[in-house]
């Protein structure tokens, strides 16, 4: 079982462009998160930006928390490209939408556009 400074050893040995890779703890549970540097996809202004909370069991391996990390980059990453991806000036891949409202939307059957099968 890694130790939380056993664990800060791995995440500081990563690196991935200017990004920081914290430790952190939710009630006493581990957790990594990235941190980085960049423009707001709205205002244009450069600021801070923490990705979403990855919780580490007690006993992961090294090799876990690295994958663990590289899934983190990965996931802001695509949360980047969902927010600046845009089709007729709209956002419509966006990672803020309400999920009861797209479940409304998935309900309705006027709004497929599928690939109709070949006979």
């Amino acid at each position: 079982m890694l130790t939380h400074d056993d664990i800060q050893r791995v995440l500081q040995d990563i690196q991935f462009n200017d990004w920081a890779f914290d430790l952190r703890l939710d009630s006493g549970r581990p957790y990594l998160l990235v941190r980085f540097a960049g423009a707001c996809n709205t205002t244009g202004r450069l600021q801070e930006w923490e990705g979403r909370k990855w919780f580490l069991s007690s006993d992961s391996s090294r090799s876990e928390i690295v994958q663990t990390a590289f899934k983190a980059v990965i996931t802001a990453l695509e949360h980047e490209a969902r927010e600046t991806f845009r089709y007729k000036g709209e956002a419509i891949f966006g990672p803020h939408f309400d999920c009861d409202l797209l479940v409304e939307l998935c309900k309705r059957s006027d709004v497929l556009d599928a690939r109709h099968e070949a006979a």
